[in-house]
């Protein structure tokens, strides 16, 4: 089978980057192991609330350019304002942002498909790239993009260059557990915004119907929470009633999910310098018409890869090709 561009990856940076291919009328294949596109971001509409299986505030400002892009910057709102600043959150879940990227594609997705090597062709056209895929197809592509999480592009990349192999093979993650409670406004204590430093909770987000209208509805109260696990001694299956235990929030809340993406949390960023030098490295040894995108190879030095740098990383790798092709 012949692509011009794969893109292996349907989360947020690689629908920016088939989002931009398309901008530029480049056909595209898009190739995601899941049954559906947006990677760890998913809202779900139950009882009322507006629930995360990924982020829930983003730090970019109310003022982002891919906000403006998309026609989104009056799809969100202040949520919170910390000592770390500004966070905004969607009025209808996150999903608004992943329903405007893919809303205009019209390349070919192939969804729960998954990709196991990368190589070249020799072909009479030139060098050419070889996606194979885990069912034995193969696409014969032009270019190709690699979205997909630093621990899948490992192995994915391992046939075309050992040493980009070896810079991802360690990438590390903060393993953390998404869950969001509803309850009635009377049953829920007030929280803290910040839990104990001793306890596994890394983060607490509570939404009014006040603040939230589409988000919560009218008497009710939201939390969300993120809560560290060892993905060596696996997840509790009571890991919302332990929550809820914690911090005194009743037994049966009025809606419950618990949401696990072992990905969303890339943390090499931390350790910038290393994490800047292996980017540089791999991006050295990428041949013409490769490209990484995504949270796990963003270089940002002192935060979080937010919502809009991942978009502008996928937009990149999008160029990037562009200009080899």
């Amino acid at each position: 089978m012949t692509a011009n561009v794969v893109v292996i990856g349907g989360g947020l940076s690689g629908l920016a980057a088939a989002h931009e291919l398309q901008q530029h009328r480049i056909p595209y294949t898009l190739i995601e192991v899941k049954p559906r596109l947006g990677g760890s971001i998913a809202t779900v509409q139950r009882a009322g609330f507006a629930l995360e299986s990924g982020p829930l505030l983003t730090q970019d400002g109310a003022d982002a350019p891919f906000l403006e892009r998309l026609g989104l910057r009056e799809s969100v709102f202040t949520a919170r304002v910390d000592e770390e600043g500004e966070w905004l959150a969607f009025k209808r879940g996150t999903q608004t942002l992943i329903d405007a990227l893919a809303a205009p594609l019209t390349g070919t997705h192939m969804l729960r498909m998954a990709v196991s090597t990368l190589g070249t062709l020799d072909t009479p056209r030139g060098t050419r790239f070889g996606v194979c895929l885990e069912n034995g197809i193969l696409l014969d592509a032009a270019a190709v993009i690699v979205a997909a999480p630093a621990r899948y592009a490992e192995r994915i990349l391992h046939t075309l260059r050992q040493e980009i192999s070896f810079q991802l093979l360690d990438y590390r993650y903060d393993s953390i557990v998404r869950v969001s409670l509803g309850y009635p406004v009377s049953a829920a204590p007030l929280l803290p915004d910040e839990p104990p430093a001793d306890y596994p909770v890394c983060y607490i987000h509570t939404l009014t119907h006040a603040a939230a209208p589409e988000r919560v509805p009218e008497g009710q109260v939201l939390v969300q929470a993120g809560i560290r696990y060892d993905p060596l001694k696996g997840l509790s299956p009571a890991v919302a009633g332990e929550f809820a235990a914690l911090f005194g929030l009743p037994e049966q809340p009025v809606v419950q999910q618990v949401s696990v993406w072992p990905e969303s949390d890339p943390i090499m960023w931390l350790d910038d310098a290393a994490h800047a030098r292996a980017m540089v490295l791999i991006s050295d040894w990428l041949p013409d018409g490769v490209a990484l995108a995504g949270s796990d190879y963003v270089v940002t030095g002192d935060h979080h890869p937010t919502l809009g740098e991942r978009i502008e990383h996928g937009r990149q790798a999008a160029r990037r090709v562009l200009a080899a092709l």
